[in-house]
């Protein structure tokens, strides 16, 4: 049973991201220093070519919340996709999923490629949850996160206009961030839209990976845990768990319930949700919004019909808020990191929807 054999870990010391106290400069660097930032795929993108384009990416260091209890400053990092030095006046920011870190996405290269003509800069961003540390994580703390991130933008780099752009558990990122806007003061760290790219629900797609009776006896448990208060300080053994995304890292009972449990903090996606959920969830978006449900994506169940999905989350917003762009990718996979016409698809999206933002055409020439 799931009892007593459970382990207690210093998540402190998981995070790599908040050791430095200085705020440093921006800086740049190339291709040939961080080589990685180049998805494979990229080769397919229309008119791309990774061989000739030039990669610069501009590291901005910015004060992001504090770590631990000891309210320390601490530093994290915005990276800025270019083709060239010159300043933009808008900022399109990428939030990655689970496991993914500021350079995972395969269509970060030719999104900042498809805009090098125009004034929006593409980012991407490093937050405690990055890499391993969703499993440690919160929707709240992230969220936290992001509006250190937006203030930057915003004070310090005097951004005009910042969309924030989410992928899979990104996109729960962007619910919760408009959520935590819905009430209070939001003097610089108001966005002016939201896209979601592969909004998905984790607790289906777990069940693609794991069955019933498992998981629900690693709810109970986590369930448990949180009752006794020790939600966030518990992790779940990895003997229970498969590998893949559990393989590297650790998972608080905290944020397993989030991601697995029937109304979890997390479960703002699943096909099942009641109708009041789903109202609860679409309708609190007071911003543009645009949804890209990835056709062919790997992490839904084949039973759920995507197309009927997204027809019910626009008809839950409210009225003129969600985009008329919103649809389903050709193709695409959960990342769009193939095929080719599946990300020119995608960039054209974005595109047309960042120009009916600032108020311009709906695409590029």
């Amino acid at each position: 049973m799931y009892g007593s054999s459970a382990c207690l870990i210093d998540f402190h010391q998981l995070s790599h991201a908040y050791k430095s106290k200085a705020i440093p400069q921006p800086y740049s660097i190339t291709s040939q220093q961080y080589p990685h930032i180049v998805s494979r795929k990229m080769a397919q993108f229309s008119q791309f070519d990774p061989r000739t384009y030039p990669r610069t990416v501009t590291v901005h260091p910015y004060p992001s919340p504090p770590f631990d209890d000891n309210n320390d400053q601490h530093t994290s990092y915005l990276y800025e996709y270019s083709s060239t030095p010159s300043r933009k006046e808008n900022a399109l920011v990428l939030i990655g999923g689970l496991d993914a870190g500021p350079h995972s996405l395969p269509y970060t290269q030719p999104l900042a490629f498809y805009f090098s003509a125009a004034p929006w800069a593409v980012f991407t961003v490093e937050i405690r949850s990055s890499h391993t540390g969703w499993g440690s994580g919160s929707l709240s703390r992230d969220v936290e996160d992001l509006r250190a991130v937006v203030t930057y933008l915003r004070e310090t780099k005097g951004m005009k206009r910042v969309v924030l752009m989410g992928n899979s558990t990104g996109c729960q990122d962007c619910v919760a961030y408009s959520t935590s806007l819905s009430s209070g003061d939001r003097t610089g760290v108001d966005v002016d839209g939201y896209i979601l790219q592969a909004p998905v629900s984790d607790r289906e797609s777990l069940a693609l990976e794991m069955n019933s009776s498992t998981i629900q006896k690693i709810t109970d448990w986590a369930a448990a845990r949180i009752k006794e208060g020790e939600g966030h300080d518990v992790v779940v053994p990895k003997s229970w768990l498969p590998d893949g995304m559990f393989r590297h890292g650790f998972v608080s009972a905290y944020r397993w319930y989030s991601l697995a449990a029937v109304g979890g903090d997390d479960d703002f996606f699943s096909s099942d949700l009641p109708p009041e959920t789903v109202s609860r969830v679409w309708s609190q978006f007071d911003r543009p919004l645009l949804i890209l449900v990835s056709e062919d994506d790997e992490h839904v169940p084949p039973h759920v019909n995507q197309g009927a999905l997204l027809d019910k989350w626009k008809a839950a917003c409210r009225p003129g808020i969600v985009s008329e762009r919103s649809g389903l990718i050709p193709g695409a996979d959960h990342e769009v990191s193939e095929p080719a016409e599946a990300i020119m698809w995608l960039a054209n999206r974005v595109w047309s929807f960042l120009r009916l933002i600032s108020g311009g055409m709906a695409a590029i020439e």
